[in-house]
């Protein structure tokens, strides 16, 4: 019988666990998603918008702002395979900057 009221008292530790981490959870769950389909807005096209609406291409030639290893390709991240740093803005020729919508989680 006293097993019983042992079993009783963890599932109701349990219960009273995943109540209180529930919203907690769901809270992360929704600012992922949010964070997700943000980026996928921000990339429409292929290419990245600065808030004027001038056009930032995310492929051609770049050189890490890190390590300054000049290469071709995303301009998200480092070609360099000993740095591989991640940008977190690029700068459009307008001065306004645009941030890397990969980097997600609140600016």
């Amino acid at each position: 019988m006293r097993a019983l009221g042992g079993l009783v008292l963890d599932l109701l530790g349990l219960a009273v666990e995943v109540t209180l981490r529930l919203p907690g959870l769901l809270w992360r769950l929704a600012v992922g998603a949010y964070d997700f389909l943000g980026a996928r807005w921000a990339l429409r096209g292929g290419a990245l918008h600065c808030p004027d609406g001038h056009e930032l291409p995310l492929e051609g030639e770049f050189e890490c702002a890190a390590c300054g290893y000049r290469y071709r390709g995303s301009a998200l991240l480092c070609g360099n395979v000993e740095c591989r740093a991640i940008t977190p803005y690029l700068n459009c020729a307008c001065g306004l900057s645009v941030r890397n919508p990969y980097r997600w989680g609140r600016p």
